[in-house]
């Protein structure tokens, strides 16, 4: 059985909580934002619903998040008013530029990129080309990013091991056909079941957390849509680690060849002018979409990780690799 009469009475009782927390001393956007999105979900919406929008932008101005979740209900309410419509648009495009003026390094980046992606969405061309030129003057070293090293510790009987598993044939040519088959037939990006294992494990914020990715000049690249988006750039990077690790690894177990073996500089050269397969081998190994891999299952983030995996990890014999990178 219908009762209007309460419904009626929740609704007046909604409207008296959210100019109770409107009013307040104490701020409280998620209240009363959360109690006025149930009054326009409603069929027949209250018409003071509109002053409660109104009056809850103007409580959260500076709070560019809460603000554009308020217009955005604006926004539903004025369906089928073209000008109203347009007018939200330029609004919502304006409280992210506005807070980007406020802010700066990666959260004034990110404003200025959440008004180029909806004044593009949007079709506002005019404010879109000056959020895009707001944008492209953010230099990398306004960003005030940091650097940083994390020691990875090899036990000496592993990595003995694991060199002695290229060195130990008689003959150096044997040692460096090795290479031809990876690390023991594995790929640099280690094994795509071994990974995603490991990424259930990690329990960190920067699972849970999406990243974009930034380009050399500051500017944003690429970001992950969804969960899936998020799990393959999550499984990308675990590929390049590893193959950060593994590149100063394979550059010292080439320089042991070498001084295990003491090959002579034309038969190494002879070596390679014949083995031209082995030849492509060697940048293959690096450059090579592997089947299975993350880097090969999607298509957003493979480019630009593998260009920075052999950008930071390709390895050159030389004596400098340690078993610390």
């Amino acid at each position: 059985m219908k009762r209007d009469d309460l419904a009626d009475d929740v609704v007046k009782q909604i409207i008296a909580n959210v100019r109770e927390c409107l009013d307040g001393t104490e701020r409280k956007p998620g209240v009363s934002l959360r109690l006025i999105r149930r009054l326009v979900e409603e069929k027949n919406p209250p018409t003071r619903v509109d002053d409660l929008l109104t009056a809850a932008r103007e409580r959260c101005v500076g709070d560019p998040s809460i603000e554009v979740d308020t217009a955005m209900l604006q926004r539903r309410r004025a369906k089928g008013d073209k000008d109203a419509l347009q007018r939200i648009d330029r609004e919502i495009v304006g409280i992210w530029s506005h807070a980007a003026e406020r802010t700066s390094g990666l959260e004034k980046l990110d404003n200025l990129t959440k008004a180029v992606d909806y004044a593009r969405d949007r079709g506002q061309t005019d404010l879109l080309a000056a959020a895009t030129t707001a944008l492209q003057a953010i230099g990398i070293d306004d960003l005030d990013m940091q650097s940083f090293r994390v020691p990875i510790e090899i036990p000496d009987e592993e990595f003995i091991r694991w060199i002695n598993h290229f060195t130990q044939e008689d003959d150096w040519r044997a040692c460096i056909m090795r290479f031809s088959f990876g690390e023991q037939g594995t790929p640099p990006t280690g094994l795509v079941e071994e990974n995603r294992a490991e990424m259930a494990k990690d329990t960190s914020i920067y699972s849970i957390v999406r990243n974009s990715k930034i380009g050399g000049d500051g500017l944003p690249r690429w970001e992950p849509q969804d969960d899936v988006d998020h799990d393959m750039q999550r499984l990308s990077d675990l590929e390049v680690l590893r193959m950060q690790v593994y590149a100063p690894l394979f550059a010292k177990a080439l320089h042991e060849i070498g001084v295990v073996h003491r090959p002579i500089r034309e038969e190494v050269e002879e070596f390679f002018a014949e083995q031209t397969s082995l030849r492509r081998t060697y940048l293959g190994y690096w450059q090579t979409p592997w089947p299975g891999t993350g880097a090969e299952t999607t298509k957003p983030v493979p480019t630009s990780s593998r260009r920075r995996s052999r950008r930071c990890s390709a390895p050159s014999p030389g004596p400098s690799a340690n078993r610390s990178t």
